[in-house]
């Protein structure tokens, strides 16, 4: 009797675990990767790119640039993409205290970095090619 109870109701929660744990978003949430360039040239790798909702509600995505300018925005942990509508995107530099922005980063950084400045996207739908270039 234990085992078929067991066997019954196993199942059951392994279900109601696997439902409970998937991840429902209050926003509509877009993939997105792409390739940023600043001055025609593929951004320094490190660049760390941070896109805040202009309404100030959802969360703000990160992507770490990579090889050739290329970079993948994460809204969480598991979710890849940045929240649809008008976004603000900023820069920082992702490496460490030791480690000093390269002078390219450095310009970048004053110019869309921080918290008043910027560059204004709308996000409308995943893309897998979004391209930013930065002057």
């Amino acid at each position: 009797m234990k085992t078929r109870i067991f066997h019954v109701f196993l199942p059951l929660f392994l279900l109601s675990l696997a439902i409970g744990c998937s991840e429902k978003l209050p926003y509509e949430v877009a993939g997105i990767r792409g390739t940023i360039t600043f001055d025609g040239k593929p951004a320094p790798k490190g660049l760390r790119l941070q896109f805040t909702p202009v309404s100030g509600e959802g969360r703000t995505s990160e992507a770490i640039v990579g090889d050739e300018g290329k970079f993948k925005a994460t809204y969480t942990r598991s979710t890849e993409g940045i929240q649809v509508g008008k976004i603000i995107m900023t820069v920082s530099w992702s490496g460490g205290p030791d480690a000093s922005a390269p002078p390219d980063v450095a310009e970048i950084v004053k110019k869309f970095g921080g918290k008043t400045k910027g560059f204004p996207l709308e996000i409308t739908e995943a893309n897998k090619e979004f391209n930013i270039e930065l002057k």
